[in-house]
């Protein structure tokens, strides 16, 4: 970490005056001096990181943000150590490239299959790291081991940095356990509800922007109550033979003249509870009595002159096991009784949640309210996740009751206690319900989120159409990524925070022209690039990622490169098509291209319209953990996928089928303006090309 007695000694808490009066002769002197050029040696480099982490204990830099004070400080302590006159923006820039540098660094720490160094570093082939450095020299060095500098790049960039870690795509990743046998029981404790941020915005009430987001270990769940209350006697009776115990030793020791028994304890304990302590009066002997504290506690008097009768009584008090035993025994059925023989009446509701289901279902607008599929489409559905997914009936309640439960959940949305109220079901039914078909939809995503022909060698008869054929016969789909409210820990906060100001997923997705989901890449926190996302789509995940054909390209917008296989728009140009509607038409080459481009690639967008206008669990996002957020948004394309393949006319798709320029408003929620990539990465082959469509659009006739 770093280190306070560094050369430059940090400034007391009584000599702040003194350092005005030293910063002021200095920042003129550096507004007045020639900028030394960089050079970002090892030492360098790691005043550069002291010097920063000097002050972020000094509180001048929170969450990687500097305040004036802390660069005037920088700036003078560094020049002050390394002779060299470096202005904000010189430091700055080291500044984001140790960062992306740190990021690269903990991607590594959890790569598997390479080797490692008793320091954790990596052992690689030189081809490894020339494939997984590209673009960035300073990466490559790490072949040789950590930077001596790590300590304060971790101290620098804690909950700063974005690894990646949290990313999901369909049938990678964590799988969700789900326990067939389901608690009946009234037990708070089984809802899905971690503390979280303010993002949420839904049915639960908002949790405090500094609220503690620490997770309590997971209890494994005895299923018997009488295997829990034994359980809980073998732990309270181990404690109370250890709490005898420490009282024999201390009284033989000490010879003391009177001491409380360990059966004393028990009657303290036992009379603070008023339900326990009626019970043992009832129970009618000397032991209860004593217990309820009717009768006068007994003392033990030890006679200092006579050590052999301390001794003596203290061996009697552990002869006493029947009346510890008989206590103990009589406490733990006590509490028994009144936790378990003392509960409600079962519920006894007026239609149970599978016939409320089953009602909805004879009735096709109700059924498309309630669960926004038709009811066609609900029983292929539950019959596909049946058959070949794993969903089951349970002793409790049937496959139809849990799917519907999913659907009503996730379309309207409904909270966990709404759900539970409605169909009249414990808590503990509606989490399992929930996280079952859950299960399910995430298996059902790998199969139905790809692209129907693997080699795509088939022409969508979209692309038939004069207006773009054949301009844009070789476009295999479009790439975008969308934005998604979730709701997480409080030290993320600033990982998920886009430029919008709330907590977001960014979701990367490619679409087919028939506005189905070929690929989806979902965890990353709304605050990266896109650009960041797609390069973690084709590296990581690129085994299933579906690359283009040579000779084939994806539409990509202003946030992704004009490179071989990923068409983009032009730069600098109106583009989207709500700017052409109340403007002159298209004018140039740019101007045409762009508009024709816009209005082929909106698919993408419609697409996103369509799934949150159906699911509106992804317009307000309840307090889930991160990763099954991502599942649901997973399970929710999955849903979109199959509604779209079953050939059954829906509402939200057919009005999307019969206006090509139009895109629901839901496609925009949450959805911060898009930052354009760098042109330093574009292809001048892929200029080249777009430029000779941009030449036919205009010459056709």
């Amino acid at each position: 970490m770093a280190d306070d007695n560094f050369n430059v000694d940090p400034v007391a808490d009584g000599e702040e005056d003194d350092l005005e009066e030293i910063l002021a002769p200095t920042r003129n002197a550096r507004a007045s001096a020639k900028k030394d050029r960089c050079n970002w040696n090892g030492p360098n480099t790691g005043v550069l990181c002291t010097l920063w982490c000097q002050q972020i204990n000094k509180g001048n830099c929170v969450r990687g943000n500097m305040t004036k004070k802390g660069w005037d400080e920088v700036l003078t302590r560094f020049r002050a150590a390394t002779n060299l006159v470096h202005d904000k923006e010189q430091l700055g820039s080291r500044y984001r490239q140790l960062k992306s540098l740190y990021g690269f660094i903990k991607k590594l720490k959890t790569q598997s299959g390479l080797g490692r160094r008793e320091d954790g570093s990596v052992i690689a082939t030189e081809d490894w790291w020339e494939n997984n450095t590209k673009g960035h020299p300073e990466w490559k060095k790490l072949k040789n081991g950590w930077p001596d500098y790590l300590e304060d790049l971790e101290h620098m960039f804690h909950g700063v940095v974005v690894d990646g870690s949290t990313a999901y795509v369909p049938g990678q990743g964590e799988v969700l356990e789900v326990d067939d046998e389901e608690d009946d029981g009234n037990d708070d404790s089984v809802t899905p509800a971690t503390p979280v941020t303010p993002s949420s915005n839904g049915s639960l009430k908002r949790a405090s922007s500094i609220c503690t987001t620490a997770k309590s270990p997971k209890k494994t769940k005895l299923k018997s109550p009488a295997l829990r209350t034994m359980n809980r006697f073998m732990a309270n009776n181990e404690w109370i033979q250890e709490e005898r115990n420490k009282y024999l030793a201390a009284a033989v020791e000490a010879k003391i003249s009177a001491k409380q028994s360990k059966e004393d304890v028990m009657f303290e304990k036992i009379k603070q509870d008023p339900i326990v302590r009626d019970f043992f009066i009832a129970t009618d002997t000397n032991e209860g009595r004593r217990a309820a504290g009717i009768s006068v506690r007994p003392q033990v008097i030890c006679d200092d002159q006579d050590e052999d009768s301390s001794d003596d009584e203290i061996l009697s008090l552990i002869a006493e096991d029947g009346n510890l035993e008989f206590l103990s025994g009589m406490l733990m059925y006590a509490m028994h009784y009144d936790k378990y023989c003392t509960r409600a009446p079962y519920r006894q509701p007026f239609m149970s949640g599978l016939q409320w289901v089953q009602n909805k279902l004879q009735d096709r607008d109700r059924c498309y309210k309630m669960f926004r599929i038709s009811p066609t489409i609900f029983y292929r559905l539950h019959e596909l996740l049946t058959e070949s997914y794993g969903l089951k009936s349970s002793k409790k309640s049937s496959s139809i009751e849990a799917l519907g439960m999913f659907l009503w959940m996730v379309g309207a949305p409904q909270s966990v206690r709404q759900a539970e109220d409605r169909l009249e079901r414990s808590l503990g039914i509606v989490h399992t319900n929930f996280y079952k078909v859950l299960k399910c939809l995430t298996k059902l995503a790998k199969d139905i989120i790809k692209p129907e022909d693997s080699d795509f060698t088939t022409i969508h008869p979209r692309l038939m159409s004069p207006r773009f054929y054949p301009f844009f016969k070789d476009c295999i789909g479009a790439i975008d990524g969308t934005h998604v409210p979730c709701v997480v820990p409080s030290h993320k906060v600033i990982q998920h925070m886009c430029r919008k100001g709330m907590t977001t997923q960014n979701v990367l997705a490619i679409c087919n022209f028939d506005m189905k989901f070929t690929f989806v890449l979902a965890g990353w926190p709304g605050s990266v690039h896109d650009m960041r996302v797609f390069t973690d789509a084709t590296t990581t995940f690129g085994h299933v990622f579906p690359h283009p054909p040579t000779g084939k390209y994806y539409l990509v917008d202003s946030g992704y490169p004009n490179r071989p296989g990923y068409l983009a728009h032009y730069k600098g140009t109106m583009y989207h098509l709500p700017e052409y509607r109340h403007a002159q038409e298209p004018q140039g080459k740019k101007e045409i291209f762009n508009f024709t481009h816009s209005s082929f690639r909106n698919v993408i967008e419609r697409s996103f319209g369509v799934l949150k206008m159906k699911w509106r669990i992804l317009l307000s996002m309840p307090r889930y953990p991160p990763h099954v957020q991502s599942q649901i948004i997973i399970a929710c394309m999955a849903l979109h996928n199959f509604i779209r393949s079953s050939g059954i006319v829906d509402k939200d798709f057919d009005r999307c089928d019969c206006d090509e320029n139009y895109v629901p408003p839901e496609a925009l929620a949450s959805q911060p303006q898009t930052q354009a990539s760098s042109s330093r990465d574009e292809s001048t082959l892929m200029n080249a090309f777009r430029d000779s469509i941009a030449l036919a659009l205009i010459n056709r006739t």
